[in-house]
C-alpha cells in the first residue's frame, strides 16, 4: 500500500484541522486499495472537501459497489469531519522517482470543477443516500433545501 501526503501537512475544512493520518487510516486497511493520494476538492457548502484518487488492486473493476464498500469502510473514522468525501478511481501521475504528483491531481480536480465535468469513475458520499450524508451543521444534505447538486 502506497499512500502519498506531505508529512506534517494540515488541511483546513469546515473550521477543523485535518491531519494526514486521519485521511488515510481507513483507506490503508481497505483490501482493494493499492495506492492513493488525497487532494482538496472545491465544494459549494464546505469550501473544500478531501478527495482520494485511488488505484485499486489488479482484477478489481472500478464500480459503484467498490466505491460504496470504500465509503462504508472509511466511515469507521472517529470524527465525521475527518473523512474523505469523494473518491475517484484513477491511475496516479508520478515523477521519475515514482512519487505521486499531487499538484497534477489538484490541477485536474480544479479544472473538472471549473468546467462542471465529473469523471466517469468519481463517486461522492452524496451518491449513496443510505450512508446518511450530513452537512457540517448536522442537517442531512437532502434536507438543507439548497441548490446543492453533488
Amino acid at each position: 500500500m502506497l499512500v502519498d501526503w506531505l508529512v506534517g501537512s494540515v488541511s483546513r475544512n469546515t473550521g477543523e484541522a485535518l491531519g494526514a493520518a486521519g485521511f488515510f487510516d481507513a483507506l490503508i486497511e481497505h483490501p482493494d486499495v493499492v495506492e492513493c493520494a488525497v487532494v482538496p476538492s472545491p465544494d459549494p457548502l464546505r469550501a473544500a472537501v478531501p478527495k482520494a484518487f485511488i488505484t485499486i488492486r489488479s482484477g478489481v473493476v472500478p464500480s459503484r459497489e467498490i466505491a460504496l464498500s470504500i465509503f462504508q469502510h472509511i466511515r469507521k473514522a472517529p470524527a465525521p469531519f475527518n473523512r474523505i468525501r469523494r473518491i475517484e478511481f484513477s491511475d496516479l501521475p508520478k515523477t521519475i522517482s515514482r512519487k505521486i504528483r499531487r499538484v497534477e491531481l489538484r490541477d485536474r480536480e480544479a479544472e473538472n470543477v471549473r468546467c462542471g465535468a465529473r469523471p466517469e469513475f468519481e463517486f461522492r458520499e452524496e451518491d449513496f443516500p443510505d450512508l446518511g450524508c450530513y452537512h457540517q451543521n448536522g442537517a442531512k444534505l437532502a434536507e438543507l433545501g439548497t441548490d446543492y447538486t453533488p
